[in-house]
C-alpha cells in the first residue's frame, strides 16, 4: 500500500514482510485463542467473538500501538533509509493489527464452531487450564519459590549473550555477495578487477565561492586542494578544473579559464566539472579512492578531507566546501546513527514508560518491563556480532562476513525488538492484573497470569521465530542477519525473560509491583486492558467475580 504513493528503497518490502508477517499472525493468534476460550464457555459463536475482540482486541490494539510508537522512533533519524524503513514497517504492522480486529473476528464468526473441527485428537493445543493447578501455574510457583536462585541464572546467560556487544563495528556494506549472479554484481566485478575499486563511487568535493564566480584566489585553493588529494594515500587519481586547465593551458589563473570558456571543446570537457552557465561559482573535484568506496581507506579519506586538507587549502577564502559520494553518505549516516542512537531509545524508552505506567497503574512495572527488555535486546546483538561480524555463522548461513554490522541494523532491531517484546509483556501483565485486583494476592496473581498466558505466548513466539528464521534463507546478508537477530531476540523475550525473569522479578518486588502514587492514581486516566469481561474471571467459573475497571483495586497506591 506504502509503494503506491512512495518510493522505497528495495530493501524495504522485505523488511515489512518479513515484521508484517511476524506480527500479523501473532495478533491473530490472540484473538482466535480468546475467541476458542469463549466458544467453549459460551457455545454462542457470535457472543465469543464480541467477547474474543472486547478483551484480547484491546490488548492486540494496544500492543500494536507500542509496536508503532518504537517504530516512530526512527523519524528522527535525519537520514533517508531511516525514515523508509519506519514507514514501511509501520505500515505493515498497522495494517496488521486492522485486519486482526476487522478480517479475523468475521472469519470467526462464518467458521463459527467449526474452529474445533480438525483439532489434533489428544492435543490440547492452546486451551489453558483454569485455577492454580496447571503446567505453567506449576512452573510459576518453582519459580517464586526461589527468585534470587532463577534471577541470577538468568541474568548470567543473558548477559554473556549480550557480552560481545562491545565489539560492535558499525558500517554500511554496498557489496553485492549475495546477488553474484545478478548483472550489478557481474558489472562491478568486472569494474574492480578491469580498472579500480573507487571508480565505482569517486569523491566528490564540491567547491562554492561566496563573493561570485570563481577568480584567481579561488582557482588557487581549488588547485592547493586538488594537489592535496593527488598525494594522499588512499586516492589514486584526482580531476577537477584546475587540473585540466594546467594540463591543456599551462596555468589556472580566472583570465586562462574565461578564454577556455569560449572553447566549444573544454566547455563540454568541463561541464561535469563546472556551472559556467549557471554563474561558475560552483566546482567540482573528483577523486577516486584506491579501494572500494565502503572499505576502510575510503572512508578514513572523508574525515582526513574534511578535517585536514580543505582547511588547508582554503587559507581563508570565502568559500564552502562539501564532500559527497558513497564514501562520505556512509561516514554521515554512521555519524548520524550514533548520534541519535541514544535519542530513539530515549524517545522509546520514556513513552513506554509512561504508557505502560497509565495503563497497569504502576510505575514499577513499567520500569522492570524496560530493563528485561533492554537485556533481551542486548543479548541478541551479542549474537548478532558474534554470528555474523565476526562470521561464527557464514558457513551455516551462506554469507561472507564483512568485519562489520551494517550501520542501520542497531537501531532498526531495537525498534522492532522493543516493540514486540511489549506485545508478549501486556498481554502476560494484563491478566496478572486482572488477578491482582480480583484476590490482592501477588503470588497467586502471577501463577495464574502465566497460567493463562504462557500457552500463547510461547506458540506465538514460535511462530514468530519460524517467520522471522525463514528470512536467514535470503540471498542478500543483511535480510539474514536482521532475520537471525529478530528471531533470537523473540526466543530470549519468550523464554528467558518472559517465563523466567518476569515471574522471579514480580515475585523478589511482592506488592511493590504496583506501587503507584496516590496523587498520580487521582489524575491519570483510567485504560482497562483486562483480558477478562466485567464480572467474570480469569479464574475457575466460581470464582468470585472480578473488579470493573474503575472499582478501586486492593490498597497500593502510595501516600502522597
Amino acid at each position: 500500500a506504502a509503494t503506491s504513493f512512495a518510493e522505497f528503497n528495495l530493501f524495504v518490502p522485505n523488511i515489512a514482510t518479513m515484521i508484517g508477517v511476524g506480527v500479523g499472525i501473532d495478533y491473530a493468534l490472540f484473538v482466535v485463542t480468546r475467541y476458542r476460550e469463549e466458544l467453549a464457555r459460551t457455545a454462542d459463536p457470535p457472543a465469543a467473538v464480541a467477547a474474543a475482540v472486547a478483551t484480547a482486541g484491546r490488548t492486540v490494539f494496544f500492543s500494536g500501538a507500542t509496536v508503532l510508537l518504537s517504530l516512530a522512533g526512527l523519524l528522527v533519524v535525519n537520514a533517508r533509509i531511516f525514515r523508509e524503513l519506519a514507514a514501511g514497517a509501520m505500515t505493515a504492522v498497522a495494517v496488521m493489527v486492522l485486519g486482526a480486529l476487522t478480517l479475523v473476528p468475521p472469519v470467526l464468526a462464518w467458521i463459527g464452531p467449526g474452529i474445533e473441527r480438525f483439532r489434533v485428537p489428544g492435543w490440547r493445543g492452546l486451551a489453558t487450564t483454569a485455577g492454580d493447578h496447571g503446567f505453567w501455574a506449576r512452573w510459576a510457583r518453582t519459580i517464586m519459590a526461589r527468585p534470587w536462585l532463577w534471577t541470577a541464572a538468568a541474568l548470567v546467560v543473558l548477559l554473556a549473550l549480550a557480552s560481545p556487544v562491545t565489539r560492535l563495528q558499525l558500517s554500511l556494506d554496498t557489496g553485492t555477495g549475495g546477488i553474484e549472479q545478478q548483472s550489478a554484481a557481474a558489472g562491478r566485478e568486472i569494474l574492480e578487477r578491469e580498472f579500480n575499486e573507487g571508480r565505482i563511487s569517486p569523491l566528490q568535493i564540491v567547491y562554492v565561492s561566496r563573493d561570485g564566480p570563481l577568480d584567481d584566489g579561488d582557482l588557487d585553493a581549488v588547485a592547493r586542494l586538488s594537489e592535496l588529494l593527488t598525494n594522499d594515500w588512499a586516492v589514486v587519481e584526482v580531476t577537477s578544473v584546475t587540473t585540466l586547465l594546467d594540463r591543456f593551458a599551462g596555468d589556472h589563473s580566472a583570465a586562462t579559464l574565461a578564454r577556455a570558456a569560449e572553447v566549444p571543446q573544454a566547455v563540454e570537457a568541463a561541464s561535469g566539472l563546472l556551472n559556467l552557465e549557471q554563474g561558475a561559482d560552483t566546482t567540482v573535484i573528483r577523486a577516486v579512492p584506491r579501494w572500494s568506496p565502503d572499505s576502510p581507506g575510503p572512508i578514513e579519506s572523508v574525515v582526513r578531507i574534511r578535517d585536514r586538507l580543505v582547511p588547508a587549502a582554503l587559507e581563508g577564502q570565502d568559500a564552502e566546501v562539501v564532500v559527497g559520494g558513497l564514501s562520505a553518505q556512509i561516514v554521515d549516516i554512521t555519524a548520524e546513527s550514533e548520534r541519535k542512537l541514544p535519542v530513539v531509545v530515549g524517545l522509546v524508552v520514556v513513552l513506554s514508560f509512561l504508557l505502560l505506567a497509565v495503563v497497569f497503574r504502576s510505575l514499577v512495572l513499567p520500569a522492570k518491563a524496560i530493563v528485561l527488555n533492554g537485556l533481551g535486546i542486548a543479548a541478541a546483538y551479542g549474537l548478532l556480532v558474534v554470528v555474523f561480524q565476526e562470521g561464527a555463522g557464514a558457513r551455516l548461513f551462506d554469507f561472507e562476513p564483512t568485519g562489520t554490522t551494517q550501520v542501520y541494523l542497531p537501531l532498526l532491531t531495537f525498534a522492532v525488538l522493543f516493540g514486540l517484546s511489549m506485545d508478549y509483556e501486556v498481554f502476560l501483565l494484563s491478566r496478572i492484573k486482572e488477578e491482582w485486583e480480583r484476590t490482592g494476592d501477588n503470588r497467586t496473581a502471577v501463577a495464574r497470569g502465566l497460567q493463562r498466558t504462557a500457552g500463547v505466548i510461547t506458540s506465538a513466539a514460535a511462530i514468530m521465530v519460524a517467520v522471522f528464521a525463514a528470512f536467514v534463507l535470503a540471498r542478500l546478508t543483511e535480510v539474514k542477519a536482521l532475520g537471525f537477530s529478530l528471531a533470537v531476540a523473540v526466543l530470549i523475550d519468550a523464554t528467558i525473560v518472559r517465563i523466567v525473569l518476569v515471574p522471579a522479578a514480580m515475585q523478589l518486588m511482592g506488592s511493590r509491583n504496583w506501587w503507584f502514587p496516590a496523587w498520580l492514581d487521582r489524575i491519570v486516566p483510567r485504560v482497562d486492558l483486562s483480558e477478562g469481561e466485567p464480572g467474570e474471571t480469569a479464574g475457575d467459573p466460581g470464582a468470585t467475580p472480578s473488579r470493573s475497571a474503575s472499582a478501586p483495586p486492593p490498597p497500593r497506591a502510595a501516600k502522597g
